[in-house]
Parts: structure tokens; sequence; C-alpha cells
């Protein structure tokens, strides 16, 4: 009765603290010890309805280590600074082996020397190897959940753009111009690009967001005046007829700050439900009169951003999906963003993404009411630098 060969699944690691802490996906765990402890801390291992544990006591942690001599030198430069327990593909352990169905029963051992005698009939259990149970990052590639993201990307937009108002007091009766037109095969409209920032808060499921948009985008807006009669008798252009724009390039940047509190969806490992809440700030733009013309005007949006969605991490994948609402202070614009990240490297990962943004607002310019509506949708395409 061995656990060799065996795929381990699940490990457990438990100390007098009363925490339990199961694995990553690398078979990796940790544990707080207290330094005076004389408790042991019981490592419980189970694949294919066999289970085995093993009991270590805290002056037994100095373990044997393989691997290359870096990363001999990293893992003692880590236990030196903390005090760990490493059990690794070449460290032997004796333990005691428990029938499927039976409850686990710690058997002391001492890694160390490899020798050790439990209690009962089940401590002359076979030492064995462990079998992809916890595996230092040197002895191969590992795919820890990583508690930072930094993103650089480019970040190419469309944009469709209406105002509207009674009257032409304070600018043209309607305006629309637009940018491309992602949904049709045309996203290069404007370009830009995107940073951002995703801190996982220790064990706790808080975490950071940031992120930063700036981008710039042609702008040859049509001005229109429905309402507009010519003089009886007389043959007047309308006034439409009489501004022929050029174009002209909007520059502008959208960013927000923010929280996420994150929950685990047991139905499935690695999904995550989250909430988020922060702080935002985007540009809209409007055309009034300036010179006898018009022109375009920027105003400042800022407001609280609520949001919700869902996360998956699984070995070399990412993925981010979610919806948020900005208040400014009312409902004006909703977003919806898709983000795809694929590791190549342990701390590099290659991430594309899908947003879109619509946005509804109405703006007091002198005494007449601007309604301005516009879309806004990008595709970006960039790198991610992780630490797991």
């Amino acid at each position: 009765e061995s656990m060799r060969g065996l795929e381990v699944r699940r490990v457990l690691v438990r100390s007098e603290l009363g925490e339990v802490k199961p694995t990553w996906d690398n078979g990796m765990s940790w544990t707080p010890l207290h330094p005076a402890s004389a408790a042991p801390v019981t490592v419980a291992l189970s694949a294919a309805g066999v289970s085995r544990t093993v009991s270590v006591m805290p002056g037994q942690l100095a373990l044997p280590a393989s691997g290359s001599p870096r990363q001999r030198a990293l893992l003692a430069r880590w236990q030196a600074a903390a005090p760990a327990l490493w059990v690794g593909q070449e460290v032997p352990i004796v333990a005691a082996v428990v029938a499927p169905g039976a409850a686990p029963a710690a058997a002391p051992a001492s890694p160390s020397s490899g020798a050790g005698a439990a209690a009962g009939p089940a401590a002359t259990a076979p030492a064995a190897r462990s079998s992809g149970g916890l595996k230092p990052s040197g002895a191969g590639t590992t795919w820890a959940p990583a508690w930072v993201r930094l993103s650089a990307r480019w970040h190419p937009i469309t944009m469709d753009y209406a105002s509207k108002q009674d009257g032409s007091a304070a600018g043209p009766e309607e305006s629309a111009w637009f940018s491309g037109a992602l949904y049709k095969g045309d996203p290069f409209g404007g370009t830009g690009f995107g940073l951002g920032a995703l801190v996982t808060l220790g064990d706790s499921p808080w975490q950071l967001d940031a992120d930063l948009r700036r981008f710039a985008t042609p702008v040859g807006a049509d001005h229109s005046f429905p309402s507009w009669e010519a003089p009886e008798g007389t043959d007047f252009a309308a006034p439409d007829d009489l501004y022929d724009d050029e174009e002209e390039t909007w520059t502008t940047a959208f960013w927000r700050i923010g929280a996420r509190y994150r929950m685990p969806l047991a139905s499935v490992e690695g999904l995550h439900g989250w909430g988020a809440l922060g702080l935002a700030h985007e540009e809209a733009l409007l055309f009034t009169w300036q010179d006898r013309a018009p022109a375009m005007t920027e105003v400042a949006l800022w407001g609280a951003r609520l949001g919700a969605g869902l996360s998956y991490e699984r070995k070399r994948l990412f993925l981010d999906a979610g919806l948020a609402e900005l208040l400014a202070p009312w409902p004006v614009a909703t977003a919806l963003d898709l983000d795809l990240e694929v590791a190549v490297l342990p701390q590099l990962a290659v991430r594309g993404g899908l947003d879109s943004t619509w946005r509804s607002m109405r703006f007091a310019v002198d005494d007449s009411e601007v309604a301005v509506g516009d879309q806004i949708h990008g595709v970006s395409l960039g790198l991610v630098y992780t630490l797991r």
C-alpha cells in the first residue's frame, strides 16, 4: 500500500492555529507556526481513495532540498527568513496509510533523517516519496494564482456620437459623427493605449484595481438645424449648409481606481464572483458656439463606479468579465469589459480584451439643455507582468 505513482489531487496542511490551507494548482501551500510551538504540523494527502498523513514537529523542519544550486540557494534564503516545511520529490517520508473511508491518523515522522517510529501497526508502512504534492518552483513550471498583475496594452477604439438640444442658442441643434465601427469590421477609428493593475491583498478577499485608458480619435461632425425655416419669400440657405467642419482630433483619458471584494464559487475551482467600488473620471464632448462657429467643448465627469463580474484562473489561463456603471451623480455610463490572459512564462502573460461603453448624458449650457449619447468600443492587445 503506497501512494507512489498516484496523482495527488489535494493536500491539506494543518497547524496548531487550526487553519486548513488547500494547495494551489502547483501543489504548494503554507501555514503559520509559532516558534515555540510544541504541536506538530500535519500534512494530509489523499488520492485514488488512499489517504496518508505526515506529522512533523516544528523542530524537525530542516528538510533536504533538491534542484539546481541556484534553486537550493533561493530556498535557503527563504527558509532563513521564514522557517518552512518543504516537501519535494526527492524527500523520503514515513507515514501511516489509512484505508479508504477511515479517518487519517497522524504518525510522527522525522523527514530530515528519513526515519520515524509511529505508534501502531500502520507505522510499518514502507517509505515513499511525495508524488507531486508540494513542489518547489524550481523543480518545474508552476502556475500558482497571481497576486499582482501589471498590464500595458495597445488599445484602438471606435466611437459613435450624437447630441441634440432644443433650439440653437448654445450650439447646433443636432451634431453627429462616428469613427470606425468595431462590430461592422472596422476596429481602428482611433488609437490609444492602456495601463492596468490588479493586486490581491494577502490571503484576504480584497483586491486593488486601477486602470488608465488614453486615446485619440478623429472628429468630423455634421451639424444640422431641423427646426430652421427660411423667412417667407426668401431663399436663404439652411444654417447647416454654412458649416463644413474640418476634421479635428479629440484626445482624452478615462481612468479609475478602486477595490474589489471577491468570493469563490464552490461549484467550479478557480471561479470567483466579485463586486467593485471605486472613483472614476471620464470626459464628454459638446459642440457649442465659439466665434460664431461650432467648436468642441470638453466636460469632465467625476463619480463613483459600481461593478460586478466573474473571474476564472486556472494554470496558464486567466479570464475576467465585468459590468459597471458610472454615477456622476446619476447613471451616465454603462461599461462591459472582457479580458483574457494566457501565461507564456510564470511572470509574463499575453492579454487580449474587448470593451464597450454606452453613455447617456445631459448638460445645462446657458439656458439650454444638451443631450449627448455616445458609444465607445475598443479592442486591446498587450502584455501582463505577474507575481505568483
